[in-house]
């Protein structure tokens, strides 16, 4: 065998090498486990519920709020009296008052109604190193407003436009 093709099979070898490393590094990102091999429900679970939060309007964490804005820009859509039942895990659960306001005949002239719901705070993910939920569903437990039909809503809470989601 000549030189040229040892040093021409050594240089397959090493590009084969390189990219079989390559492909490993890049399946590890994208599998269930981070870059430095911990599972991310563990990260999830090591952000444990003294450190979970809901954002405020302005970005500020706060754990267990009693009061959540919904629609940031003019406030007609908010939660009053949240009782958390239980908080930091998948999800959040509690009970509180939906206060909205119905715009009529305008929103600076409107009346505000308050309906009891059940409130499921959601989507819970690290950001910033600290575990924050990202949504928010309400069930409504006796009349729902016309902005929830079917007696639900879930709110983003990273566009707080004080309008629900469309399924």
């Amino acid at each position: 065998m000549s030189s040229i093709s040892i040093n021409r099979t050594r240089t397959l070898a090493l590009v084969a090498a390189a990219l079989i490393a390559l492909i490993a590094v890049v399946s590890r990102q994208w599998s269930s486990t981070g870059v430095d091999g911990t599972p991310v429900n563990a990260k999830l679970d090591a952000a444990s519920s003294a450190n979970t939060y809901l954002l405020t309007c302005l970005g500020q964490p706060i754990a267990r709020p009693s009061e959540v804005a919904l629609a940031c820009a003019d406030a007609n859509a908010d939660l009053k009296a949240v009782d958390w039942k239980n908080w930091g895990g998948d999800r959040a659960q509690g009970t509180a008052t939906f206060e909205e306001n119905d715009c009529t005949p305008t929103c600076a002239d409107g009346s505000f109604h308050s309906y009891p719901v059940t409130v499921v705070a959601t989507n819970r993910a690290v950001k910033g190193g600290t575990a924050q939920y990202r949504s928010i569903e309400l069930h409504f437990t006796g009349t729902a407003p016309a902005s929830a039909p079917g007696g639900s809503a879930t709110f983003d809470l990273d566009n707080r436009d004080g309008n629900p989601e469309t399924p």
